[in-house]
């Protein structure tokens, strides 16, 4: 399984762990799991309120991107 797979592309359409979790079968531990083994390949982005996952839009969410490895 690919956990990249079920995270969209756009802020706007984020993901939470617990949608993850009904669509993956995967408990909340596995998908953080998952999630951060696949940060080693792909720009994943979580929404600091909380309110899920998502992998940003080439071109138009590049300073989220900044941001996140400026952290």
């Amino acid at each position: 399984m690919n956990i990249s797979d079920y995270i969209p592309f756009g802020k706007d359409n984020a993901i939470s762990r617990k949608k993850l979790e009904k669509v993956t079968g995967l408990s909340d531990r596995d998908i953080r799991e998952e999630i951060a083994m696949a940060r080693r390949n792909t720009v994943i982005l979580n929404l600091s309120n909380g309110q899920g996952y998502f992998q940003p839009i080439e071109g138009e969410e590049d300073e989220l991107v900044i941001k996140y490895y400026k952290q």
